[in-house]
């Protein structure tokens, strides 16, 4: 049994898994411990997913990221208009991760976007 979880453990490694995981968990931490998810925002300029994107640049992340388009999102904005979203490339040493940073309306109906929370995910 050893010497397959050897084997496992070798090939995890060479395939950069663990190096990626690792980097996606500093990533989730210092996102939570500057508090950036936890809180609503009442701007208009996204200063929500701008923090994002510079704790993002203080890691040392290569950053490409934009407007979500596809079957759910047009230019970012869901077809609901209840949440917007940008898809996020990160590199790094030569790991790559994807993912996206969502905004979810938390105003009232008449504009749901004065205010809104925010959420990174990582794969």
């Amino acid at each position: 049994m050893t010497t397959f979880r050897n084997m496992v453990e070798d090939i995890l490694e060479k395939s950069g898994y663990k190096l990626k995981h690792k980097y996606i968990d500093q990533i989730y931490k210092a996102i939570n411990d500057s508090g950036i998810t936890k809180r609503i925002y009442n701007d208009e300029h996204w200063q929500g997913y701008n923090e994002i994107l510079r704790k993002l640049d203080e890691l040392g992340f290569e950053v490409i990221t934009g407007p979500a388009n596809d079957q759910l999102h047009s230019n970012g904005y869901s077809i609901d208009g209840k949440e917007k979203c940008w898809t996020v490339n990160l590199k790094k040493d030569e790991v790559e991760i994807n993912g996206n940073i969502r905004a979810f309306a938390a105003g009232s109906v008449e504009y749901p976007f004065d205010k809104y929370d925010i959420t990174l995910t990582l794969w």
